[in-house]
């Protein structure tokens, strides 16, 4: 029988105890809906398909595919994994997310009641932090792993970016939507990539997203949906943080420019007020923990500084106000 969801995780270098969790939480799901899933090797070198229980689990699942994709960027792998696909519903599972048991079936739910939405995202996104991390990254830094505890679900298709919009860890999104966004892509019409090995460019989620919406079209998040975000310990150093909000201001305000072919909003270019503002803003957050604050601080101003990049690369041709 054609299944109705093709889950796909595309993988590059995987850790093998996270990949099983994901493994496992695919497989697991209660629902009465046919599915495949997919794993798209990204061109790894860490011969994780080797790893004897991954291979166990792989050859005891008639539901697994493994597809090799050699061009390096999350881009590619994502569009390998929907042109192998049989399903009508894609459903994006980061090789770092757990998904709840019955996330398929809350998926099939919101595609009967609201049908005019054309992707989906996880309202309760849970982040498990399990080699541990230093205390202000707990307080402060959640939302940089997508953490969300919506009580309702919601969508909407401003050309903006509201917060509860789809994020990349659980995408849902039917294949027909998907190929709009492919065709923009493979006509050079929009550029991002999204992760290339190591690099934490980003922007191919939001120009997915914004692609949908450009088409008049709806996108929203459900608590519904819930799944849980794996994060190693690497990933919460103030350096890895530091650099993945450059990147992700970078490719965000790009990414915009590419789709609708303008501004996202009339900023002003940052200046030292800016900064000021927000080391003070960073101060009262800690009740004036000076060591935190300043992590804080170093973090958040990577968002602005991604921002002047962007305002002062050529290709835009922008008036700085």
């Amino acid at each position: 029988m054609k299944p109705f969801f093709s889950i796909i995780t595309c993988t590059f270098n995987p850790d093998s105890k996270m990949l099983l969790r994901v493994i496992s939480s695919v497989l697991n799901q209660e629902t009465n809906s046919e599915y495949e899933f997919l794993i798209i090797d990204n061109n790894s070198t860490n011969d994780f398909l080797n790893n004897s229980i991954i291979k166990k689990k792989i050859e005891s699942s008639s539901k697994i595919r493994i597809i090799k994709e050699d061009k390096q960027g999350l881009v590619y792998a994502r569009i390998s994994g929907v042109t192998n696909s049989n399903g009508e519903v894609i459903v994006f599972v980061d090789d770092d997310n757990e998904l709840n048991r019955n996330y398929l079936e809350g998926v099939r739910k919101l595609i009967s009641e609201f049908p005019k939405v054309k992707a989906w995202g996880a309202g309760r996104i849970n982040v498990d932090l399990f080699e541990g991390a230093e205390s202000w990254v707990k307080k402060y830094m959640m939302s940089f792993y997508q953490q969300r505890d919506f009580s309702k679900t919601q969508f909407g298709n401003s050309a903006e970016w509201l917060d509860y919009y789809p994020v990349g860890s659980g995408l849902t999104i039917f294949k027909d939507s998907f190929r709009d966004y492919n065709v923009s892509f493979n006509t050079g019409q929009i550029t991002s990539t999204g992760r290339k090995g190591d690099s934490l460019a980003s922007g191919e989620d939001s120009q997915i997203i914004w692609t949908i919406i450009k088409n008049n079209e709806f996108v929203g998040s459900s608590p519904l949906l819930q799944l849980t975000h794996i994060i190693p310990r690497k990933r919460t150093t103030l350096e890895y943080l530091r650099k993945l909000n450059f990147n992700l201001s970078l490719s965000f305000f790009t990414s915009y420019k590419e789709i609708f072919n303008s501004d996202f909003k009339s900023l002003k270019k940052p200046n030292y007020k800016t900064f000021l503002g927000l080391f003070l803003k960073s101060l009262k957050s800690t009740h004036f923990n000076i060591s935190d604050s300043l992590k804080i601080f170093q973090v958040n101003k990577m968002w602005y500084l991604g921002y002047i990049k962007y305002l002062e690369s050529d290709k835009h041709n922008l008036t700085i106000k």
